[in-house]
């Protein structure tokens, strides 16, 4: 048998491309077209710019993205709150942009950093081949698109957070998007916030240690060890009691969780849905929507599902979500479609980075995009911390299933459904 040949373990060179950039000159203030290199990124998951090559730049908040931050080989970045576009002038004098993080660091020589990552290479229809033949041999040549690819495709993507379009100047990706078709099949995030998200690296850990059988919950982190013995932390014995407390006062509160323990009570013995508020068992709550959705000038937005396959983990938790959680249920009529996350869950007093720690199903909700806001009068903490002056004994109790529910109407219901690996609920 003939020994395969030894494929060397990479080269200097990177995948990269010219394109014609037309941005605003700090010189002149005026829009001027130059040209510049850029990267091209096909295991980047967002694409970033240097403020001086974008133009409309605006938080991320405006641009319906999330606040991102880069990590790599070395180290992290700080979130990246701002997005631009990137404009790229083709020969027929029509323009192509790309929404991309603003990033000014510099990267090794590259003092302003131009990067398309994976989705826009794909969606934009970028010859990535080409480019990495001419990369490969230490060229950097003009951006060329495939055959036969149409840029009049509107995207927008919850990871790749880029929208591209050939149209004219005056027009931003951000009018396309919301004026589109494609709006009802897209996804809008609050970009005010990072989304942390778990890994399957991370979910194995946790359901080995905590074995399959006990991930049936939101949290996957309903056992605590308590003097080298594995307990429940909805138990008495999951308590933890100061050394400075006397014996006397330890009675009283063994004796006030005794009284009140039970399924129906205040103290459950194990996790379970939240007791349905008096005022609404027979009368359930409508959401109120936005003038704009009532009348329907506006579509519902609704995110893609996504692509479950070799995600093992992730499946039998939300799978576990949906058989463990009594409010869920199937939705063969949804109105809104959003997406299950599986986040982190730090207990109290617990290292961000112990990874010892459960997790939570959360529903990452769009249809808090389009409901009328309610006012709410929540206490300010320097007012609640003024109470606590000249108290002795501090108690911290978990309410996570203290609080009521408000069941909703059917139509309300539709507006509330999420994907899973097997179908809507």
């Amino acid at each position: 048998m003939e020994e395969a040949r030894l494929v060397g373990p990479g080269t200097k060179e990177i995948c990269r491309a010219t394109i014609n950039s037309r941005h605003v000159s700090a010189k002149s203030n005026r829009y001027v077209n130059s040209h510049v290199e850029v990267k091209l990124d096909s295991c980047g998951s967002v694409s970033i710019g240097h403020s001086s090559l974008l133009t409309n730049i605006k938080s991320c908040k405006e641009y319906n993205i999330p606040t991102v931050t880069l990590k790599g080989i070395g180290g992290k970045s700080e979130p990246l709150t701002k997005a631009g576009i990137l404009k790229h002038v083709l020969d027929n004098k029509r323009v192509v942009k790309w929404l991309c993080y603003v990033f000014d660091a510099p990267v090794g020589h590259s003092k302003r950093l131009l990067l398309l990552g994976m989705s826009a290479i794909k969606l934009s229809g970028i010859d990535i081949n080409h480019h990495i033949d001419e990369s490969f041999e230490g060229r950097s040549s003009a951006l060329r698109f495939k055959q036969g690819s149409k840029h009049s495709v509107i995207t927008h993507g919850r990871v790749e957070c880029y929208q591209y379009k050939i149209d004219k100047e005056n027009i931003t990706p951000g009018d396309i998007y919301r004026n589109s078709e494609n709006y009802r099949v897209t996804t809008l995030f609050d970009g005010q916030d990072n989304i942390a998200l778990m890994t399957e690296i991370q979910l194995k850990n946790i359901v080995d240690r905590l074995g399959k059988e006990t991930v049936t919950g939101t949290d996957g982190d309903e056992f605590t060890i308590k003097d080298g013995i594995k307990v429940s932390k909805f138990s008495k014995e999951a308590m933890e009691i100061g050394f400075d407390v006397s014996e006397s006062i330890k009675a009283k509160v063994h004796e006030q969780f005794t009284s009140y323990v039970g399924e129906d009570s205040v103290f459950p013995t194990k996790n379970g849905s939240p007791k349905i508020l008096t005022k609404f068992v027979n009368h359930p709550y409508s959401y109120e929507l936005l003038p704009e959705y009532e009348r329907g000038e506006k579509k519902m937005p609704c995110t893609k599902a996504m692509n479950w396959e070799g995600k093992i983990y992730s499946s039998l938790v939300i799978r576990n979500f949906i058989r463990g959680t009594p409010v869920v249920e199937k939705c063969s009529n949804p109105r809104c479609i959003s997406r299950l996350v599986i986040v982190p869950k730090i207990a109290p007093g617990q290292s961000k980075s112990d990874p010892n720690h459960g997790f939570r199903v959360c529903v990452n909700a769009l249809v808090n995009k389009f409901l009328k806001p309610c006012a709410s009068t929540i206490p300010l903490a320097a007012d609640e911390i003024t109470k606590l002056f000249k108290c002795k004994y501090f108690l911290q109790l978990d309410g996570m299933n203290a609080y009521w529910s408000i069941p909703v109407c059917e139509e309300s219901k539709c507006l509330t459904a999420f994907h899973t690996p097997d179908d809507i609920y």
